[in-house]
């Protein structure tokens, strides 16, 4: 299922020119597996605000009251997060960041809190845009999880999850973080071939004794 709704920045799901899918492997039918990296959560890191996936995905939290989550264990990545008018334990946001620029982003999420609408904001197609997840699963015939999926033709560097609510803090669950980087353009790959080539010249080039 793709959606094409009309969205404002910052706020619940309605308009957007990305392409979404609620269905993983339609999404991975619509994107390129080889290009794609997958972090399964598979080892556990503590406790901090600042997080180093395996897969090479950095977490960042900001806005902490008391001790909310942002780790991962049991295979998965564990947070709370908590509406910017919320005084309850939770981080306002967790920025992710790609370890290079990406078209395409997708993940499992759990346990998405009824009025909270965490949700995943970032520079898309149309600028900045963000997705309510709660509200686009039940949309979908869900209720609280499932699988989120974006393509953009413009590529994005990171996504945030943010809680666009009113209400408490939301303790939620992700896993299988899945990034499509795009293949290199035809310039891009010239330009590869050309610093390669230069590279060699100049490994091959004659010494050259001072004086002579």
């Amino acid at each position: 299922m793709v959606g094409f709704l009309s969205l404002a920045p910052c706020a619940s799901a309605t308009d957007s020119f990305v392409d979404f899918e609620f269905d993983r492997s339609a999404w991975e039918a619509a994107v390129s597996l080889p290009d794609t990296e997958t972090e399964t959560f598979s080892n556990v890191i503590a406790q901090a605000d600042v997080l180093d996936f395996d897969g090479g995905i950095q977490s960042v939290a900001s806005g902490a009251i008391d001790l909310p989550n942002h780790r991962v264990d049991g295979d998965r990545f564990l947070g709370t997060l908590r509406p910017a008018a919320s005084e309850s334990p939770g981080y306002l946001t967790f920025v992710w960041t790609f370890p290079e620029p990406v078209t395409a982003f997708g993940a499992d999420f759990f346990s998405i809190g009824g009025s909270r609408q965490v949700s995943v904001q970032g520079t898309f197609d149309a600028g900045l845009e963000a997705f309510d997840l709660r509200t686009l699963f039940i949309a979908d015939g869900g209720l609280d999880q499932g699988f989120f999926g974006l393509t953009s033709t413009v590529p994005f560097d990171s996504v945030t999850l943010i809680a666009l609510g009113t209400s408490t803090n939301d303790s939620f669950t992700v896993d299988n973080v899945t990034i499509q980087v795009p293949e290199p353009t035809g310039g891009a790959l010239l330009a590869v071939a050309t610093v390669a080539f230069l590279a060699g010249r100049s490994r091959r080039r004659p010494g050259v004794r001072p004086g002579l």
